[in-house]
């Protein structure tokens, strides 16, 4: 999840998510949350945000779902993003 959770920060942090946005992201991407947050619940989380695109910012959602197999030795997850801007 180290890995992930670095590359979710440096997402966020390079204008990709809308300023007003980033505060709750990097919060809730942050590893030591997400680390928490798996430990005692092994239910997905989901994130909103806006994420940049060409034509400007768009509404996503984030999903992130622990595999079946999830512990604290083997932290895996399914990550999905979908733009949820109709």
């Amino acid at each position: 999840m180290l890995i992930i959770s670095g590359w979710l920060t440096g997402f966020g942090k390079s204008g990709q998510v809308h300023q007003d946005d980033l505060e709750g992201y990097l919060q809730k991407t942050d590893l030591e949350f997400l680390s928490n947050y798996f430990k005692e619940s092994k239910t997905s989380i989901s994130i909103q945000y806006r994420r940049k695109y060409a034509d400007g910012f768009k509404q996503v959602a984030m999903d992130m779902i622990p595999a079946d197999d999830y512990s604290t030795e083997n932290q895996t997850l399914f990550l999905y993003v979908k733009n949820i801007d109709i």
